[in-house]
């Protein structure tokens, strides 16, 4: 498994946000940042762009301090990827690749309530916000992501995706959840400071943090996390051993935002 994240101890308050490096075991290393919000004073929601926009500079605009990336879109053109529902009322979208597009696992909120979960286990008619990604990485206190396994058929069926996103260490997000907290976490990577991580990698930072629940969010360059009004993480680009910094990270379709009560 790789190093346990050692949480700081923080005085009471609504939003935590700490970074550390996570020296993995083969030596090789790279920085993750966490955001920790209490769930009894946090309003987590769903926002989708109708054209890829830059988060930082909308939450710039808009005021918004929290926010982290969230749903998958295919870029050519910029359709969202997966179910995705907004106050009730269903987002035009492309569905996954059947039977997968069923499997794969979404966020669910309703209020304050925060759901993770398969498609098929939220309901037919969400009546809050819904955003399918995947995989999951941790179900009851476990880890739920196991390559050989590959349940949610992401490594089957990479036909809606630039590359299998399962493979490799890369720049990642996640979300995940217990009974008092949510936490935001964003992983840099695509370089020779930070490697990034494995999907199985970024399952067992979500479960050392203490979530019960946790999926994997859209990343790569589009991994961008804001806190206190400022990106916290380093997005990258790049292919063929070729990186590039994305000070504002690519943009993106959909983000979840955590408004304070």
């Amino acid at each position: 498994m790789a190093t346990i994240l050692k949480i700081p101890i923080p005085e009471v308050q609504k939003v935590h946000s700490f970074s550390e490096r996570l020296v993995l075991p083969d030596s090789e290393s790279t920085m993750v940042h966490v955001v920790r919000y209490d769930r009894e004073t946090v309003l987590p929601r769903l926002v989708v762009f109708p054209e890829p926009t830059a988060l930082p500079t909308w939450c710039a605009v808009n005021g918004i301090k929290e926010a982290l990336t969230a749903g998958f879109y295919l870029h050519e053109p910029s359709s969202l990827l997966g179910d995705t529902w907004v106050n009730g009322h269903k987002i035009e979208s492309v569905p996954f690749t059947k039977p997968w597009n069923d499997i794969r696992s979404a966020i669910a909120l309703t209020g304050c309530k925060i759901s993770i979960a398969n498609r098929h286990e939220l309901g037919t008619l969400p009546n809050g916000d819904l955003i399918q990604a995947g995989p999951q990485l941790v179900e009851n206190g476990t880890i739920a992501y196991e390559e050989d396994a590959d349940r949610e058929g992401f490594r089957l069926n990479t036909g809606q995706f630039d590359s299998d996103i399962t493979a490799g260490r890369y720049p990642r997000t996640a979300l995940g959840y217990d009974e008092n907290y949510i936490w935001s976490v964003a992983v840099d990577g695509r370089s020779t400071e930070n490697v990034g991580l494995t999907i199985r990698e970024t399952a067992e930072v979500m479960l050392s943090l203490g979530a019960q629940q946790a999926i994997n969010l859209d990343g790569g360059a589009s991994s961008v996390q804001i806190s206190g009004g400022n990106i916290t993480n380093n997005p990258r680009t790049g292919s063929n051993g070729i990186t590039a910094a994305v000070p504002l990270g690519r943009p993106i379709r959909t983000a979840i935002i955590f408004e304070t009560l």
